[in-house]
């Protein structure tokens, strides 16, 4: 017994022996072609292995082949599918027995996989066994290896210190992964396939972890479970569900997902944005997806985002498709706007930091194209501005619709608007010191409409309603705003005569006026204020209506004296107390920025000297007048504007005065004025002329205004005028032409040359006017009328031949002369201007028979002063 057993025992030492001996006396050359054939039937390509080959016997047969290449699919371009430095494959003992060869292990070491996608239904890592077998090699004396009992499945499976080039045609795209260390096991072809190991793409390591179902079920449409974990530095995220793979790639199941370096993960995957998404922080979100691929639906989605800018959270359910639809709540929080603004792309040129902590929440529903958020609730909390918003927010293709309640207040508006970049210097201290605000939006089909409940902007005080609507491509403004009381004083400077911003002589302002804002919006408005003051003047009943369409804006100002007048008496300059005024505007802003304006206004019962004094603050002229003027011009800028007018006006002024002259006493003392060729102090800004009526009519051509009619009457005095003055240039040129009548209406002679009165000259530019009394002017009137008398004249005066008498005087040749008899003041208004008193005679030098000059001067004088004045009266 003890032999039998010996014998056995040494039996099976020697058979294990031989077993394991055997590979050793068998050539490497023959395992590399069993290992081809082998692989080559179960991947469907040609498959070529090194000669360099080290057998195996424990724990399995096997063998570790040097530089191993597998083909490329047909199609594709590269030179090899995958080439590995080293492969290692293993194979089992017991099926070996049985005729039947099963992989225990393949291993790849320093391996290259060239991935290549080329169409969405084709790319080279697709395997199929060919469809005819290969035929076994002739010095093989065996049966086929690959016969069926070969067993394809790979229990194991590794890549070590390997790389994948994935070259993608559809999206151009090339990705590298160095080095991969995967392991994937596969008990049998209806086990789970797992797969662990890390890989590193562009320096990032990503841990993975995966399993999936059987082999079977990759190839078929079934359900096939997933549970699939990756992690790195800059995310993670992790899926259990179910797949289905089919015409279509359903999915169904949890996920996870956490991003902490939203660069860092951008630049692995090699997708370069403008802006950077370092500010986005650590985002979080969790949920279950289900739906086909192109379509999934998201529910109980749970997202998370905290930043150094933001905080925001986003709870509902998302459908991932074309359109995107939301359905849930959100919520948003930032202390730092404009710097969120920023980093997102947005230019903005405000610091909107300022503004300080915004918080919002809200329920959105709906798609990007028509979205709703209900329950809006927003507030502003900052050092300048505190705001609130709680309403409903529509965003559709029509435009955005608004509806519910806005609240915002400022007790220092001025620092607000400075923060926000609004550049201005406020004139006096109580000018944009404080803002409050209370409105009610509603949404009426495509327009918002607002009603003001509270609106103060320091002490000014609005009510009404303005709609918005921004269906059509230009915004739509419907204004009707109400001002009880308008005090714009704080808003103007405290010095009553503020020093000019610009050097006078400069001229009209060059710089382009930018209105283009009007060809960006529509617009209605309608504006009352009951009461309109600058703390000097006042204008009450003011209503602006117009309408504003593609850059052109016509409407009208008008001031109307309500039913029954005004009671009591003005206060202050108040120019349209007692009367109205109506100003129709046109102004058309082209394309290419060119402006057209055209006025037209017809005003009664208006206070002249508080009219003008509102404008310029200037006294000029009083009196009741009436008012026409129709003006239109064109251009880029005021310089253009002034130098392009053209138009008409008419002025009619009863019971009022002029002040700077006082005609009475100008031509009381003209004589002694054309004697000295000095100005009277008739001249002068304290003197005024009262008057009964003037009227002013006149035309206006390429910025040159035309005196055609100044008609003055007043008691014993009367007046004309004529000239032009150049708005463009700044300059004048005005003949005023006074004479006395000897009766306070008018009647009676009137003393002059031919119907002219003394003439007053005023010339020069604005800046610097110069008043004359125009003497050639003069002397060519006494030289008409001197001719007409002339027979006459040197028969009384002269008693001769003139001679040199009015050579210079009024270009006569005469040959006799005789000596001047003496003159008299002529008769002039009295001081007071009631009445005409003739003034007391004085002698006129007489020059000597030897001094013929001075003769002619003398009796040159005397004819003028006779002509202009009347002549002497006998002794």
């Amino acid at each position: 017994m003890k032999k039998l057993v010996l014998g056995i025992g040494i039996f099976l030492i020697v058979l294990i022996g031989a077993v394991c001996a055997l590979p050793f006396l068998i050539p490497a050359s023959t395992y590399n072609r069993v290992a081809e054939t082998h692989l080559e039937k179960a991947l469907g390509r040609d498959v070529t292995l090194g000669a360099d080959t080290r057998i195996m016997i424990f724990p399995n047969l096997g063998a570790k082949i040097k530089s191993v290449q597998i083909a490329n699919a047909d199609g594709f371009d590269d030179p090899y599918f995958m080439k590995a430095d080293e492969l290692a494959v293993a194979v089992k003992w017991l099926p070996l027995f049985s005729k039947t060869v099963e992989i225990a292990s393949l291993k790849f070491d320093g391996a290259e996989v060239l991935l290549h996608q080329k169409s969405a239904t084709d790319n080279n890592w697709t395997f199929a066994a060919p469809t005819a077998e290969k035929e076994p090699d002739t010095d093989i004396k065996d049966e086929d290896p690959a016969g069926p009992g070969f067993n394809a499945v790979i229990p194991k499976a590794e890549l070590t210190r390997s790389k994948l080039v994935f070259r993608d045609d559809l999206a151009g795209s090339v990705y590298r992964i160095d080095p991969i260390n995967l392991t994937a096991k596969i008990e049998g072809v209806d086990t789970p396939v797992e797969l662990s190991g890390d890989v590193t793409l562009n320096d990032e390591k990503f841990d993975i972890s995966l399993v999936t179902g059987s082999v079977n079920g990759l190839t078929s449409s079934t359900d096939l479970p997933i549970d699939v974990s990756v992690k790195s530095g800059p995310a993670d995220a992790t899926f259990k569900g179910q797949l289905v793979l089919g015409d279509a790639i359903a999915v169904t199941g949890d996920f996870t997902a956490a991003l902490r370096d939203a660069p860092k993960l951008l630049d692995v995957i090699d997708m370069k944005l403008d802006q950077d998404l370092g500010f986005v922080g650590n985002v979080s979100a969790s949920g279950k997806v289900s739906g086909e691929i192109p379509q999934l639906k998201l529910e109980g989605l749970d997202i998370e985002q905290s930043g150094k800018l933001s905080r925001a959270s986003f709870k509902g359910d998302a459908l991932l498709a074309e359109t995107p639809v939301l359905n849930g709540s959100a919520s948003f929080e930032t202390s730092k706007l404009g710097d969120l603004l920023k980093a997102v792309g947005v230019a903005v040129e405000q610091d909107l930091n300022v503004l300080g902590a915004i918080k919002g929440s809200a329920a959105l529903s709906g798609s990007p194209e028509n979205l709703r958020a209900s329950g809006v609730n927003v507030s502003v909390d900052g050092s300048s501005l505190k705001s609130s918003f709680n309403g409903e927010v529509g965003l559709t293709k029509a435009g955005p619709g608004v509806s519910g309640n806005l609240k915002a207040e400022s007790s220092n508006l001025r620092k607000l608007l400075t923060d926000l970049g609004v550049a201005f210097d406020a004139p006096t201290p109580n000018a944009f010191k404080s803002f409050r605000a209370d409105l009610s939006l509603t949404q009426s089909g495509n327009r918002t409409n607002t009603q003001i409940n509270t609106m103060i902007v320091d002490e000014l005080v609005v009510d009404g309603t303005f709609g918005l609507n921004l269906s059509g491509v230009t915004p739509y403004l419907d204004i009707n705003l109400t001002l009880p009381k308008a005090d714009l004083s704080p808003y103007m400077s405290d010095t009553k005569n503020p020093p000019s911003q610009a050097d006078p002589n400069a001229g009209w302002s060059e710089d382009p006026i930018d209105l283009s804002i009007l060809r960006t919006v529509n617009a209605d408005a309608k504006i009352y204020v009951s009461e309109l003051t600058d703390g000097r003047a006042t204008i009450r009943d003011m209503r602006l209506s117009g309408a504003l369409l593609n850059g052109a804006f016509e409407g009208k100002f008008t001031s109307l004296e309500p039913d029954g007048g005004r009671q009591g008496t003005p206060i202050g300059i108040d120019p349209l107390f007692n009367g109205s005024l109506t100003v129709g505007t046109k102004i058309a802003v082209a394309p290419d920025g060119q402006i057209q304006l055209a006025l037209n206004s017809d005003g009664s019962g208006i206070t002249t000297a508080a009219l003008i004094k509102f404008f310029t603050g200037m006294d000029v002229l009083e009196g009741v007048a009436e008012l026409k003027s129709d003006v239109t011009t064109n251009g880029l800028s005021v310089a253009d504007f002034v130098r392009n007018l053209d138009g008409t006006y008419n002025a009619q002024i009863a019971d009022g005065a002029i002040f700077g002259v006082n005609l009475p006493q100008l031509l009381r003392s003209a004589q002694s004025a054309l004697l000295s060729g000095k100005l009277p102090s008739a001249l002068s800004p304290g003197e005024k002329t009262d008057f009964s009526s003037l009227e002013l009519d006149g035309s206006i051509a390429s910025g040159i205004a035309s005196i055609d009619l100044f008609q003055l009457n007043a008691p014993f005095i009367r007046a004309n005028a004529s000239g032009t003055i150049d708005l463009f240039n700044r300059t004048m040129d005005i003949r005023i032409m006074p004479k006395a009548v000897t009766t306070s209406q008018g009647q009676g002679s009137e003393l002059g040359v031919n119907g002219f009165g003394i003439p007053l000259k005023v010339t020069g530019s604005w800046t610097a006017i110069k008043g004359s009394l125009d003497t050639e002017f003069i002397l060519n009137l006494a030289k008409q009328e001197a001719t007409s008398r002339l027979a006459d004249e040197v028969t009384n005066r002269l008693g001769g031949d003139l001679g040199s008498v009015l050579d210079s005087a009024l270009g006569i040749d005469r040959s006799k002369t005789t000596a001047p008899a003496e003159t008299t003041e002529p008769i002039a208004p009295s001081e007071n201007g009631n009445e005409l008193v003739e003034p007391t005679p004085t002698p006129t030098a007489t020059p000597t028979p030897t001094d013929p000059k001075k003769q002619a001067e003398d009796a040159a004088k005397s004819l003028i002063m006779d002509s202009l004045f009347g002549k002497k009266k006998s002794d």
